[in-house]
């Protein structure tokens, strides 16, 4: 299988993961209504990504301004998360939608291609926000 259809793959269940548990709380219930839009999502972002980093090769800085304006572009206008517009919050939500959007795009890329590694100590520092937010959304659910 090549690095494109893995990246994909990873990509999917990454985003399948990590909304599940930071807008869902990892309750079945998350997906009640949103199931469908949430599959076509969980698929368009991976394959965006994976075009752009092995097929025009953007890597380093400059994916990650690019996965920055996806994540303030997604949250604000996809998702109407208001979270990132309200003053004071928003200088702790903007951070954490790119910790998590630099979790979804990054670490499939740092898996595929064997950095890890190399990678840990941001792969421990994302997974722990990821983890940190997701709690804090089983707590906050309805």
């Amino acid at each position: 299988m090549n690095k494109f259809t893995k990246y994909f793959i990873i990509g999917f269940i990454f985003w399948f993961i990590v909304d599940w548990g930071t807008a869902g709380g990892f309750y079945l219930k998350y997906y009640k209504d949103i199931f469908s839009s949430a599959m076509v999502i969980y698929s368009f972002f991976p394959l965006i990504f994976s075009f752009l980093i092995f097929k025009l090769n953007l890597r380093g800085k400059r994916l990650f301004w690019f996965t920055a304006f996806v994540a303030v572009f997604s949250e604000i206008v996809l998702f109407k998360n208001s979270m990132l517009l309200q003053f004071p919050k928003l200088f702790l939500f903007i951070p954490a939608a790119l910790a998590i959007y630099s979790y979804i795009v990054f670490t499939p890329l740092w898996i595929i291609e064997g950095r890890i590694k190399e990678n840990k100590n941001k792969v421990i520092l994302l997974t722990i926000i990821f983890v940190l937010i997701s709690i804090l959304s089983i707590f906050t659910q309805n």
